[in-house]
């Protein structure tokens, strides 16, 4: 917000001064007074004007409200960048009468570009409207309270351009060409695949050899959290990679804990393949897709010997007290020191239930200090157990630390915008499981997109660098990452409604992908089923230019409001978040088990 100020000077360079000095003293007070009012009004609605190459880089605190403003002509195009560096914003664009044209606001939270383009109904001045998301559907009084307090912080305007109605006819028909050029160049040199259905051979997916001979960490996404197709596809990737390039390791997104459990059933046997998956406490994979991978990963380890057989691990953070490590720390400590065991046990059954809890920051210090005795105990609790049991013990107590710290971070806390947290941990927890394991050993990871992308400078759960990110630093070019597109069709995931209240799993059917959208692409080239490999390959100028530019995209997670499955909701670029594209063009919904559906 501009500040406004005034003094004598400013008076005398209006040419009011004498006016004003000959004014008795009541009445000049009570003048200045009314003028300063006055201009400090006008300041709380100082209108910026926008112009091609305008930039800034500014604040916005809560119940602020920055206006600016812009001429064009009628037909002409208006395209600004805002990036979010902190605070979630809503744009609102108004027309020269005053109505709202259109509002815009990205699901990227408080970090991330906002996109605003326009083309022109009329002629005028239009009124752009900045201010933090301040929607309070479904919220208790005190979380909208909260919210707001918390949600302030800076974003920069990077880019104004307006276009003249002959200049956007122009762009639009060599937008146009380019995408033709794309799609006819994508046709002739996409690896098209015939199924995703495992148990079907490899002839197909040959070509991946020579593109991932020196791979030793893929990572395969996807667009949702409950495709069918997608989860079938990575259950034949993990069988062509184990057989066909010696990949040991099969690692996902979920409970560090509740996966030992599934690892202890594919590995030796141990319960059962249903009750295993389901400790893992993620509905999204509790599915009957899932269950035919680690059945697949169970049959096969038993025909081969025990240094080949493929492991089942999970990095995740969340739903470690669901998946069995607390009752394993719980366990460890009745063992080695039963004094901390009485200390510690109510706490431990309580932190995954206490993110909103105001006792939170009690919560983290109580954990952090036991956190720290337990280290420094090591000589002690080994001597009481063995090398191997501390270790494991320390290895759940550190996730579940890792959980405090990442959901319990204050919102003001200066390292809130670091980063994603939550995928930091996850990324420092695969490395772990890497160096606990042979050197050379090759490993698959399952995730959604925004987590397995690489691109350092990009946001996922609205934080700053994803999974991948810290994957391609350690690992470079031995990191491959496969993000999954579709064009149509089915997934489930949780649906809000517009009140903000959740209505419970549900089918989601998607219509056709927008012109010019990622998955658009890929559906004109008419191949149902195809891979498209970016990196280590000579492309021409035009598909560089494809690659290296921001394509709209639609992304679904756990949870998904209806009336905005059918437009994009994320942006990406290719090149920096991939090196791959496994693309679908219709799908179906996951098949969830008994305990998914509960």
């Amino acid at each position: 917000m501009r500040t406004l100020r005034f003094s004598l000077r400013s008076l005398r360079e209006k040419k009011v001064y004498r006016q004003y000095n000959q004014i008795p003293v009541m009445k000049k007070t009570l003048l200045l007074f009314t003028f300063l009012a006055a201009g400090f009004a006008a300041g709380a609605q100082v209108v910026t004007s926008l112009t091609p190459g305008y930039k800034n880089d500014t604040s916005l605190t809560k119940g602020q409200n920055h206006l600016y403003q812009v001429r064009v002509n009628k037909g002409e195009f208006f395209d600004m960048e805002l990036m979010q560096k902190g605070v979630d914003v809503i744009i609102d664009v108004f027309d020269n009468q005053r109505h709202k044209l259109k509002s815009f606001d990205s699901t990227n939270g408080t970090a991330g570009p906002e996109l605003v383009k326009f083309e022109a109904p009329s002629a005028g001045v239009f009124r752009l409207e900045v201010h933090p998301f301040n929607d309070s559907a479904g919220m208790p009084a005190s979380a909208y309270a909260a919210m707001m307090e918390s949600n302030q912080g800076k974003y920069a305007i990077r880019s104004v351009k307006v276009l003249s109605a002959k200049e956007y006819r122009q762009k639009v028909a060599e937008e146009n060409q380019q995408a033709q050029k794309v799609v006819q160049w994508l046709s002739a040199n996409v690896i098209p695949f015939s199924t995703v259905n495992a148990g079907n051979g490899f002839n197909d997916l040959q070509p991946l050899k020579q593109i991932l001979k020196d791979v030793k960490y893929v990572g395969l996404g996807e667009a949702t959290h409950g495709t069918r197709e997608f989860f079938q596809m990575k259950h034949r990737m993990l069988e062509f990679l184990v057989k066909e390039l010696d990949f040991r390791v099969f690692a996902i997104e979920a409970s560090y804990a509740g996966c030992v459990n599934i690892n202890d059933y594919v590995m030796y046997g141990k319960g059962d393949a249903h009750t295993a998956l389901a400790s893992q406490g993620f509905w999204t994979w509790d599915t009957e897709e899932v269950i035919d991978l680690i059945e697949w990963m169970r049959t096969y380890n038993q025909s081969v010997s025990s240094d080949r057989k493929v492991k089942f691990a999970g990095f995740d953070i969340q739903v470690n007290t669901k998946g069995g490590g607390v009752k394993k720390i719980k366990d460890y400590l009745q063992k080695v020191d039963s004094t901390r065991f009485l200390e510690m046990r109510t706490l431990l059954d309580s932190t995954e239930s206490m993110e909103n809890s105001p006792q939170k920051d009690s919560v983290v210090k109580m954990y952090n200090a036991f956190l720290s005795f337990f280290t420094m105990s090591k000589g002690n609790y080994v001597q009481r157990s063995s090398p191997e049991e501390y270790e494991d013990a320390l290895a759940y107590c550190r996730v579940l630390g890792q959980l405090v710290d990442a959901y319990f971070m204050k919102d003001n806390d200066p390292r809130k915008r670091e980063r994603e947290w939550r995928d930091y941990y996850m990324a420092s927890n695969f490395i772990d499981l890497v160096v606990h394991e042979k050197p050379g050993t090759k490993m698959v990871l399952w995730a959604h997109n925004g987590h397995i992308s690489h691109n350092a400078g990009g946001f996922v759960n609205g934080g700053l660098k994803p999974f991948g990110s810290y994957l391609k630093e350690a690992y470079g070019p031995a990191y491959y990452a496969f993000g999954f597109e579709f064009n149509q069709g089915g997934f489930q995931s949780m649906e809000i409604d517009s009140t903000g209240k959740y209505k419970g799993l549900q089918e989601f059917v998607a219509k056709p992908a927008t012109e010019k959208s990622c998955a658009w692409y890929f559906a004109q080239t008419n191949k149902p089923l195809l891979i498209f490999n970016i990196q280590n390959i000579e492309l021409p100028g035009f598909m560089i230019d494809f690659v290296t530019s921001p394509v709209p995209t639609r992304d679904f997670g756990a949870a998904t409001i209806r009336n905005l499955i059918d437009q994009p909701n994320g942006v990406v670029t290719l090149k920096e978040d991939f090196d791959g594209i496994i693309f679908i063009g219709e799908t179906h919904r996951s098949r969830a088990t008994e305990t998914g559906k509960r």
